[in-house]
């Protein structure tokens, strides 16, 4: 007599129940002629989109070289935990260099804490004409208000996509401490 599946990979059979294996339920599912599936799983993501950003498109596609300084710019957010609590480190990353050139720090890291790093690398740095700036898809990197900024200093916006480190592998990396 054939056992019947219920709830979940416990076959019930005449004599009572128990508790199978996920290879003997798939194995099983198999020899009756079934399809097993494996439900991927649930991943939560702390980066939240600006709900009034328009689509930005990434420019990038993780070729994260440059022919010359100051066309190609990556930045990223790291936190440092402190004695007083945590400190936010924003960076701008030339792409040809790999070299910090834009940083600010604050007690947060609202949109100003970021608008304060590209300042820096504009004022400190000659930049390439329509040269791109490429960050995580984070509320602050795709506000309004942070585009106004970039469009200010003559950068196009580019973003990766949420909840993939490798689109921005390099601030990623050089954000390590």
């Amino acid at each position: 007599m054939a056992p019947t599946v219920t709830g979940g990979c416990t076959p019930t059979w005449p004599t009572g129940a128990y508790r199978a294996g996920l290879s003997w339920c798939a194995s099983s599912c198999v020899s009756l002629g079934l399809e097993p599936c494996q439900p991927k799983p649930w991943r939560h993501c702390l980066t939240e989109a600006d709900v009034q950003a328009g689509p930005i498109p990434d420019l990038v596609n993780r070729d994260f070289t440059a022919d010359a300084p100051g066309a190609k710019l990556v930045g990223d957010i790291t936190y440092i935990p402190t004695w007083e609590g945590w400190v936010y480190l924003a960076t701008v990353i030339d792409c040809h260099t790999k070299a910090v050139i834009g940083w600010a720090m604050d007690d947060n890291y609202k949109t100003p804490l970021i608008e304060a790093a590209i300042d820096m690398a504009v004022r400190n740095h000659r930049l390439a004409e329509d040269a791109i700036f490429h960050s995580d898809r984070g509320s602050n990197y795709t506000s309004t208000q942070f585009a106004k900024k970039l469009q200010k200093h003559g950068l196009r916006q580019s973003v990766g996509r949420t909840g993939i480190c490798y689109d921005n592998a390099l601030a990623n990396r050089s954000s390590r401490l």
